[in-house]
């Protein structure tokens, strides 16, 4: 597993586009569904699935709010939890027993995001 915190806007889109162009739905769980593009689905309160393609901006539009958590593959047995605070081990066993390879994770204001991925 590869644990890395973003907080270029490079870096953050940079991963967006990669994740797209790798046509690899997203399962967000969210606080706002202001301004969300019409790539998103809501399927139940606070819970969307993204479908590609989808960008950097039209993503960054919606999620400026912060406090929201991305998963891919899309799992709907998926529980989100603070990676901030957890150890490396539970995120590693949180993406292999949801059978997911990305978690990614955004604080408060949209400043950072804990990437967890499978390598």
């Amino acid at each position: 597993m590869k644990r890395t915190i973003l907080k270029k806007e490079s870096s953050k889109r940079e991963l967006i586009n990669r994740l797209s162009s790798d046509r690899r739905k997203l399962l967000v769980f969210f606080d706002y569904l202001d301004d969300a593009p019409p790539t998103v689905e809501v399927i139940k309160e606070g819970v969307a699935i993204v479908s590609p393609p989808y960008d950097y901006e039209s993503l960054e539009k919606w999620w400026y709010y912060g406090n929201w958590q991305a998963v891919s593959p899309v799992n709907k047995k998926y529980k989100p939890f603070d990676t901030f605070k957890a150890a490396d081990q539970d995120i590693e066993c949180a993406l292999k027993d949801n059978e997911i390879s990305i978690i990614i994770d955004c604080f408060y204001d949209d400043v950072e995001w804990n990437v967890a991925e499978k390598i």
